[in-house]
């Protein structure tokens, strides 16, 4: 199953939006787990046009926003968020913001940004090098096709990998175990216990768990979320079920 060029762009640009919420690298794993890079099989698994810096900037910092206040919610397009509070009043997304957010987590910004599917509000909070990336939007065809069950274990579970991901992962299930898709009524601990894994870091940074990117759909809201320097327990906390 390849990757569509339309999911490919998202997740592009949200990546380059997370480079301008947390500074360039920030989100940057320990190890070599990434299933794109050292890759020999890439040009037959990803086709997406080049997308770059220039592309992403206009849709995220605009001189203007255009904003709709709603009995105290907003909604805006193209728009830099400073405080956690505007993403909590956000009109579509702010049930959708994460709770119980760990002590010592402060929120550095974030970026709601309008294509031709909908909206998407992407969001993080730091401690230190510890991270939260939350987006939330509306999702594409290429997430339903990557619903999986906790039956599923095989294409998910960080724990049955070696790194690099890249060599390891079999290429068939190279998009699901990138981007995991779980439905919220049947979401659990065990299923963010096996996205998660204690990374020994070298370099000089700081060894920590970390949450490989998973995503949970409720109804016609995709909520996606990559965490470092939290225990699954506290992820799950924070989902908001």
């Amino acid at each position: 199953m390849k990757a569509s060029k339309k999911g490919l762009r998202y997740a592009a640009i949200i990546m380059a939006i997370v480079a301008i919420v947390f500074g360039a690298g920030a989100m940057l794993g320990c190890s070599n787990d990434s299933l794109i890079e050292s890759n020999e099989n890439e040009s037959a698994y990803y086709e997406t046009d080049d997308l770059t810096m220039a592309d992403v900037q206009p849709l995220v910092q605009t001189s203007e926003a255009e904003t709709e206040n709603t009995g105290g919610l907003i909604r805006t397009a193209g728009f830099q968020i400073t405080t956690e509070e505007e993403a909590m009043r956000d009109i579509e997304f702010g049930e959708f913001m994460p709770t119980n957010i760990p002590s010592g987590f402060v929120f550095e910004s974030g970026s709601r940004f309008v294509e031709e599917d909908g909206y998407t509000l992407v969001t993080g909070w730091s401690r230190g090098l510890d991270t939260i990336l939350w987006v939330t939007r509306t999702p594409l065809e290429s997430d339903l096709r990557n619903i999986l069950s906790a039956d599923d274990r095989e294409k998910f579970d960080v724990s049955l990998f070696e790194t690099p991901w890249a060599d390891s992962v079999p290429i068939e299930i190279h998009y699901y175990f990138q981007s995991p898709v779980f439905l919220a009524e049947e979401i659990t601990l065990d299923i963010i216990e096996a996205r998660t894994r204690w990374v020994d870091c070298e370099r000089g940074t700081v060894s920590r768990w970390e949450t490989s990117e998973f995503s949970v759909l409720f109804g016609d809201i995709i909520v996606q979320v990559s965490t470092s320097g939290m225990s699954a327990e506290q992820v799950w906390e924070m989902l908001p079920l």
